[in-house]
């Protein structure tokens, strides 16, 4: 059983940020964190030892966890879907932490996702964030889910694949002038430095993502308006209509893009005849409260 001087952390990481939430019986409210976005597939050792000890030295600010207490970690990170990722978690956590570590258990963000928006009920679950994902829940777990193939292969609708294309309008001519003026004015789009970032570079996902608020700022015009809709549509055609049996007609989402375009996306979602009822850009928190309640439930 857990002691009242050990924590309980729940991690949301994403391919740009990690959301981090931390609370122990003695907390009347948990503590939340933030840092650099960790994806367990692709992310260099050195550089998830760097998130993870960033995070420690937070938690040393803040004066948690004394010498005889411990953390027990539910991490939910972008490719967490491998033996050879959560290793390298694994291998993370236990040099920064040492004997003060418990129990980590390692879960795809899309289940992390799919418990915070749904905790006990079932749906549709989606991510619309740096990348895409959806999946079907049900009974606390993913019963079905169309795979999002990452911003190279996939991933519509997201931030990724919404920066790639507008970089592909601009090189191509397809933007007004105009828009392509403001559009040099808001970051760097000499082709040298364009294909640096997106081709050399780690990190091409965030890169391309960071156009969003561009994107969002000029939504209104027809151009970009066309653009952000083609792609939130063809999520639903390539991702959510592929499911035959529906455990309900209620979807939810997860994400920062989901969340700025939360009135497209359920419009869209009504056309399929779906309850788009609930947006979460801060996922962390409902995620921690379902870990909390299960913590509660099994000191009863």
């Amino acid at each position: 059983m857990r002691a009242e001087k050990d924590f309980l952390v729940v991690a949301d990481a994403g391919g740009t940020k990690t959301q981090w939430w931390v609370w122990n019986p003695s907390m009347e409210d948990a503590l939340l964190f933030e840092g650099d976005g960790i994806n367990a597939t692709v992310s260099a050792e050195e550089d998830i030892m760097t998130s993870v000890s960033s995070f420690r030295s937070r938690l040393r600010e803040a004066s948690i966890l004394p010498d005889d207490g411990r953390i027990d970690v539910h991490f939910y990170g972008a490719g967490c879907n491998s033996g050879s990722a959560c290793a390298k978690l694994d291998k993370a956590f236990k040099a920064v932490f040492g004997e003060v570590l418990g129990t980590c258990h390692y879960a795809s963000d899309l289940l992390g996702a799919a418990r915070a928006l749904f905790g006990p009920e079932e749906g549709i679950a989606c991510i619309i964030g740096t990348g895409s994902a959806s999946c079907l829940y049900a009974e606390g777990d993913i019963v079905d889910s169309i795979p999002s193939l990452g911003f190279i292969l996939g991933d519509e609708g997201s931030g990724a694949r919404l920066g790639c294309q507008l970089i592909n309008m601009y090189f191509k001519r397809e933007l007004s002038p105009e828009l392509a003026h403001s559009l040099e004015a808001f970051t760097d789009m000499r082709l040298p430095a364009v294909l640096e970032e997106v081709y050399r570079r780690p990190g091409a996902n965030r890169k391309l993502a960071s156009l969003v608020p561009f994107i969002k700022r000029n939504e209104n015009l027809p151009q970009i308006s066309a653009l952000i809709d083609s792609n939130l549509k063809l999520f639903f055609s390539k991702n959510v209509s592929k499911y035959k049996v529906f455990p309900s007609r209620t979807i939810r989402f997860a994400g920062g893009v989901a969340s700025i375009f939360k009135d497209r996306l359920v419009e869209i979602a009504a056309s399929y005849g779906l309850n788009a009822d609930r947006f979460a850009d801060r996922p962390v928190e409902a995620l921690g409260e379902y870990h909390k309640n299960i913590y509660l439930h099994e000191r009863i």
